[in-house]
């Protein structure tokens, strides 16, 4: 017991990153292309250029520009993501949602922008910092699906991480290129849909499709994959996880081999196992998206049954068609 409590310990420290990495108090940089300016931010006075420590928070930060002696003009600094609570839990892949639910309990994942500009002559008095115009301009639009909605997408698994453990081998890992994959999904919301998911992958060594011609032995892995996910949709992202089906392969082949022969004798080995698979997916036009897949499996039913973790990590390019019955 000691030890899953350890284990659990060590995992949420590792996975926390805008709680590990930022500080509840940040030091803003508050700056005016005009002369002899001052600002007015949580009750303290500072001519500026000044850098002036804050603190995070999900509440807006109230700022006023004092020009001379009368003049003053109010700002209100949106709070915004911190960068580092949405994108460095990706780091650690084998466990982030467990890193992004410590996260969402601390105020520290909130920042309002590293440095901010003041205008007496500003139209506007609401400021936001870059990232969160990035989110409003481009993540939160929406691309929403009529419930009902039936979609046939087609995509390729660009670049491709294997790690098997074939049968009497080592374990193998590499990272390819290149496959495809077809899919079917229904929308039973607006923004829930099931999908259904076959995809074919492999290691090939370029980025783009170019005739290769070996000499010697030299390895190769691939994966066909079966999945069936529940996915949610948010704006622009959606989120899925369910289950899968993978039948994986890994090949030395040595077409000059002959027996007796010193060099590398060509073999096959193949397992079918179940598992589960989870992906994420950032649309960026009406049809076209592109996401992550993680397609882990745990037991094996060929050529043995029993427990063995072998897993393909898949960077997606994915069209989508809608059509309806």
């Amino acid at each position: 017991m000691l030890k899953k409590i350890l284990l659990l310990a060590v995992v949420l420290c590792l996975n926390s990153c805008a709680t590990i990495f930022t500080r509840k108090e940040y030091k803003l940089k508050v700056f005016s292309y005009e002369k002899n300016r001052k600002a007015i931010i949580n009750d303290s006075t500072y001519m500026l250029p000044a850098e002036v420590k804050v603190r995070r928070s999900k509440e807006d930060l109230k700022v006023t520009l004092i020009s001379g002696d009368t003049l003053r003009k109010d700002f209100i600094v949106k709070a915004s993501p911190n960068p580092a609570f949405l994108y460095g839990n990706l780091i650690f892949m084998q466990a982030f949602p467990v890193g992004y639910a410590v996260d969402l309990t601390t105020q520290k994942r909130f920042y309002y922008g590293r440095n901010l500009r003041l205008d007496s002559k500003s139209t506007d008095s609401i400021i936001e910092p870059p990232f969160l115009k990035f989110w409003n301009v481009y993540l939160s639009k929406k691309y929403t699906t009529p419930k009902g909605q039936w979609a046939f997408t087609a995509s390729m698994p660009y670049a491709n991480a294997f790690y098997q453990q074939p049968k009497n081998e080592p374990s193998k890992s590499k990272v390819g290129f290149l496959g495809f994959s077809a899919g079917l999904e229904y929308y039973y919301k607006e923004d829930t849909f099931v999908k259904l998911n076959a995809s074919a992958t492999i290691d090939f060594e370029f980025p783009i499709p170019v005739p290769l011609e070996y000499f010697d032995a030299h390895e190769k892995m691939g994966a066909y994959n079966f999945t069936l996910t529940h996915n949610h949709k948010f704006n622009r992202l959606s989120f899925g996880y369910g289950f899968n089906y993978a039948i994986n392969t890994w090949k030395i082949v040595n077409s000059g081999w002959k027996f007796p022969s010193n060099d590398e004798q060509p073999r096959i080995k193949r397992s079918h196992s179940f598992g589960v698979t989870a992906n994420t997916y950032y649309q960026f036009s009406d049809n076209w998206s592109v996401g992550l897949i993680y397609s882990p499996t745990f037991y094996n039913t060929f050529p043995k049954s029993g427990t063995t973790y072998q897993h393909v990590i898949s960077l997606d390019i994915m069209y989508r068609l809608p059509f309806k019955f």
